[in-house]
């Protein structure tokens, strides 16, 4: 089958599973009146459109879901950042989009395991870019290998279930056993993952975290990004399938109802009232103050290379942490590389004796909540090239 025919019938075949497919993750409802989120790798014949499926439930920061797929054949993709999607203001370097793809590539790895495929990736494989460049230049080329060898990762029980949650956590402190378990499923990682739990250093370290948040969302440049990518209703959230939201920060029943009339059309003069930053900064600060597990995913150098390493290793332990029953939820703002942030992160860096070339890739917090909201994602006919 020529990559014409291919790409013809698989975009036919897309567009007609997203328009009539239903939730196949949502356990104990309706199925019939639930309709899909993300896509359901069940419903693709092709293995790399399977790949994709897997691989678009993956984590990415501000659900932007900026990437794009150049189908080769039916084992085939090349993976592209969509420049269209990206965060210049947040994320100036792209260095958290980059991030995302990592998360995508690992993600889609790890389920076609079940499938009976071995993955293989080549990184950058028309060679580096430069930032003018993004978009223009594949990040990476997905190859899959049918393999009777290959084993189901034990990290697929809760992949298609795989949920943030920026809820308020318990107080449950990961036990030495518990962290032995969760390194055992997240096994081979390319930086270094660590765990901190000491109440004593994590009084020093949160306040800089919930910081992090007060000067992004006081920065008006940052905070109007954001208001890009927010959907303020239940509709929008359904036709856009992207972006931020408000049952995805744990706003709920009434509360949902009155911050929905008030952010009705999202006036930037309204988004960035102090009176609703304020708001939202001192329930984010509850739930940060209040972690009782912080990890960090830690680089030895700050290339691309490492970005997109360091989104395989989040995945991983994401993944890792929710088979055991604890929930992640990043707190990227210190690690930011805009202007304002700059001395915060420094102090940052200083606080967890980061050397020279050394780079925080991610730092989250770690803990059981309630079951938090499953976000949308796009239709893959709309990813691909």
């Amino acid at each position: 089958m020529n990559r014409r025919k291919f790409i013809i019938g698989s975009g036919a075949f897309v567009t007609m599973v997203s328009l009539s497919s239903y939730s196949y993750i949502e356990l104990g409802k309706d199925l019939k009146r639930e309709k899909i989120k993300r896509p359901n790798p069940n419903n693709f014949k092709e293995p790399i459109l399977k790949a994709i499926a897997y691989g678009v439930s993956a984590s990415n920061p501000h659900n932007t879901q900026a990437w794009k797929f150049k189908i080769v054949n039916e084992l085939e993709l090349l993976l592209f950042i969509d420049a269209t999607r990206i965060l210049p203001e947040t994320d100036p370097t792209t260095r958290q989009i980059h991030i995302g793809c990592g998360c995508f590539l690992e993600t889609a790895s790890i389920g076609m395991t079940q499938e009976g495929f071995a993955s293989k990736i080549y990184y950058f494989p028309e060679g580096d870019y430069e930032k003018k460049e993004l978009g223009t230049l594949p990040i990476a080329k997905l190859i899959l290998k049918k393999n009777i060898n290959v084993i189901s990762s034990n990290l697929n029980t809760v992949l298609l279930h795989r949920k943030t949650s920026r809820l308020q956590f318990s107080d449950d402190v990961i036990s030495n056993s518990t962290w032995k378990n969760i390194l055992e499923l997240i096994g081979y990682k390319h930086n270094e993952i660590q765990l901190f739990t000491d109440v004593q250093f994590l009084s020093k370290i949160k306040p800089i975290l919930s910081e992090g948040m007060k000067i992004e969302s006081y920065c008006y440049r940052t905070n109007e990004e954001s208001r890009k990518w927010f959907r303020e209703n239940d509709d929008r959230i359904e036709s856009k399938r992207d972006g931020i939201n408000l049952p995805g920060n744990g706003i709920f029943g009434i509360k949902k109802w009155f911050a929905e009339k008030k952010l009705k059309g999202l006036e930037s003069k309204e988004w960035n009232n102090k009176k609703t930053i304020n708001y939202t900064l001192k329930s984010h600060d509850k739930k940060v103050t209040s972690s009782t597990n912080i990890i960090t995913i830690k680089s030895k150098t700050n290339t691309m290379l490492d970005w997109v390493k360091a989104g395989q290793d989040y995945t991983r332990l994401q993944l890792a942490c929710l088979a055991n029953d604890f929930f992640t939820h990043p707190l990227s703002q210190v690690l930011q590389e805009f202007e304002e942030m700059k001395t915060l992160r420094k102090k940052f860096k200083k606080s967890m004796q980061v050397k020279e070339n050394e780079k925080i890739q991610m730092v989250v917090r770690v803990g059981k909540s309630k079951e938090p909201y499953f976000s949308y994602r796009r239709r893959i006919n709309d990813m691909v090239m």
